[in-house]
């Protein structure tokens, strides 16, 4: 399913709207559950629209590094709930 989301597809300039409570991280390399929690900055809310402002494949998913309106930057892992659109909002 993450391939026919991804495949041909690059995230490094549009934006994301979050289908789930989804974590925002200091780092993108924060593959364990663990590291997420010691890293989190923010739980975004479903519905939030993010400009993505650079994307990264990690182990076994894609990152995504976001800013929401209020200025916080991190990064969101990929999951199948998001929609992303080709321009920033």
């Amino acid at each position: 399913m993450i391939s026919l989301f991804l495949t041909g597809c690059s995230r490094s300039e549009g934006t994301v709207v979050l289908g789930k409570d989804t974590p925002l991280v200091k780092r993108h390399d924060a593959l364990t559950e663990r590291d997420i929690k010691e890293n989190q900055i923010a739980i975004l809310p479903s519905g939030m629209r993010l400009d993505v402002e650079e994307e990264s494949y990690n182990k076994d998913s894609m990152v995504y590094k976001v800013k929401t309106a209020d200025g916080k930057e991190g990064w969101i892992f990929f999951d199948g709930y998001m929609e992303f659109t080709d321009s920033h909002s």
